[in-house]
């Protein structure tokens, strides 16, 4: 997962690891930060994060502006830590 592009209100951060074509972002409002997605906001750059599939936790969105699909985090969307890189241990 990449640092964040986004900005305070909009954190956003860039999903995998660059082998697809067009970029894929997630993107969690501030408002909707809660102890069950602020792993997303909190982990070091570089940390390996599953993001739990549900019924209604993501929305998956398009920007035609930038021509990238995104996935916009909701407040009971599931983030946890699933192992960290040797650049978040140091």
């Amino acid at each position: 997962m990449s640092g964040n592009p986004g900005d305070a209100g909009n954190p956003m951060f860039r999903l995998g690891n660059d082998s697809a074509d067009t970029p894929v972002y997630a993107v969690v409002p501030a408002y909707l930060i809660t102890p069950w997605n602020e792993a997303i906001v909190s982990a070091p750059y570089g940390v390996i994060l599953r993001l739990k599939a549900g019924d209604n936790i993501y929305l998956s969105i398009y920007s035609p502006r930038y021509n990238t699909p995104g996935t916009f985090l909701k407040s009971l969307s599931p983030v946890q830590i699933v192992s960290l890189c040797a650049s978040a241990v140091a």
